[in-house]
């Protein structure tokens, strides 16, 4: 069982304080959203007004209460498991019966996900039905249920199984630096997400192709010299995202790409297309992406460390009831550590990202002496894609990697 102290303590604050924070922030937002927008919340669903995509959807009033019911069933039941004492005493069940080192490290963390996977089941076979959702598994019959449910739950459960065992065998063989082992898939994997998903793997799926457009491609290629930027290409993105109306970059070395969708394209003005890819060649000339990638390389960096110390440090075993050689619940323990404390650290992220979009918003007015394209493009893109919500100033603090497009249009002027 769990100890009474000032560890346990300020773990259970951390634990409840990150849930009621949240589930009161989706509540403070909605109220605002439903109040400025009435109309848009009369059916059970409508779609998401700050999806950039436009493809997600925002909750209604019955979708708002089914969330918010999720989130509060879902952290009772960790906080369940880690009060009840049921992960020390798994964790001590497969060792009693023989299971190797590594072996027993995948089971319980097999066994763990399992478990929410599971509580999650009614939530997400019925809940879309009583909302009215099309398509749910709620509605299909039990063996094309079971169909969905393995093709969403098998690959979970192979990555999960993955990546405890190369942990773990890592932990194995080198215990006092598998953290610093650890360290270098980590910015492998910050590498993969940051420039080579985006830059070769998405663009597959997404069908990008070089603009054929030779007048349009003439003038981007003729802005992108103008900042004095080499080797830069241009796609645009056919299949799915053809009907977004998006552009992102991806710049590291020699590898600048931007893409467009055939979406903005088609809305978009000649002068107000050169002013959002002039938006995307600003992220690259004042390295955005690079820094991006240091600050995720230092955390990781920081996050394992620290780990390494904790899963050491006598107090949390003693405090949480872990036997000294059981690895398992305490390295469990630290990631919804990280995982609920990273909530609290997210207003810092997200600052640093909108601070990067207006320096890329002021660069553009700096190459093209004027701010009307930008504000133009982002007005119809906004409205096309139904982002122009009023979000309260506290969940959009908290949430929003992009600042709302009154203060873009704002600061767009008073850069003028």
């Amino acid at each position: 069982m769990v100890e009474l102290n000032l560890l346990s303590i300020g773990f259970a604050v951390i634990l409840i304080s990150q849930s009621i924070v949240g589930i009161l922030l989706d509540w403070l937002n909605f109220n605002r959203l439903r109040s400025a927008n009435p109309e848009d919340f009369d059916g059970p669903i409508t779609r998401d007004i700050h999806s950039e995509a436009g493809e997600r959807r925002l909750p209604g009033g019955k979708r708002t209460f089914f969330n918010l019911a999720r989130k509060a069933v879902r952290d009772t039941a960790l906080i369940s498991l880690i009060v009840s004492g049921a992960l020390n005493s798994f964790a001590a069940w497969l060792t009693e019966t023989g299971f190797t080192f590594i072996f027993g490290g995948v089971v319980f963390f097999l066994a763990v996900t399992l478990f929410f996977l599971i509580l999650e089941l009614p939530f997400r076979c019925y809940g879309p039905k009583r909302l009215g959702e099309e398509g749910s598994t709620g509605g299909e019959k039990p063996a094309a249920r079971a169909a969905t449910l393995a093709r969403e739950w098998v690959p979970r459960m192979l990555v999960v199984g993955f990546l405890s065992w190369a942990v773990l065998f890592v932990i194995k063989h080198s215990p006092d630096w598998w953290w610093l082992w650890c360290f270098f898939p980590g910015v492998a994997i910050q590498f993969y997400l940051t420039v080579l998903q985006p830059s070769v793997i998405e663009p597959l799926s997404m069908q990008a192709v070089p603009i054929s457009d030779a007048n349009l491609l003439k003038e981007l290629t003729a802005l992108a010299q103008r900042t004095g930027l080499s080797h830069v290409s241009f796609y645009r993105m056919g299949g799915p995202q053809s009907r977004t109306y998006g552009a992102y970059c991806v710049g590291i070395g020699r590898i600048r790409r931007i893409f467009l969708s055939d979406g903005m394209l088609s809305i978009l003005d000649p002068e107000e297309v050169l002013a959002l890819v002039a938006h995307e060649i600003g992220h690259l000339k004042k390295r955005h992406i690079t820094a991006s990638i240091a600050l995720g390389i230092g955390a990781t960096f920081i996050v394992l460390f620290c780990t390494f110390l904790l899963t050491r440090w006598d107090y949390l075993h003693e405090t949480f009831g872990i036997a000294p050689s059981s690895v398992y619940p305490a390295l469990f323990l630290i990631a919804v550590f990280w995982r609920k404390v990273g909530f609290f650290f997210k207003p810092a992220y997200v600052a640093v990202l909108r601070k990067f979009e207006l320096q890329a918003d002021d660069f553009v007015v700096e190459l093209m002496r004027t701010p009307s394209p930008l504000a133009s493009a982002l007005r119809k893109i906004s409205e096309k894609t139904r982002s122009t919500a009023d979000f309260h100033p506290l969940y959009a603090w908290f949430h929003l990697s992009h600042p709302p497009l009154r203060e873009r249009v704002t600061a767009l002027r008073n850069s003028a």
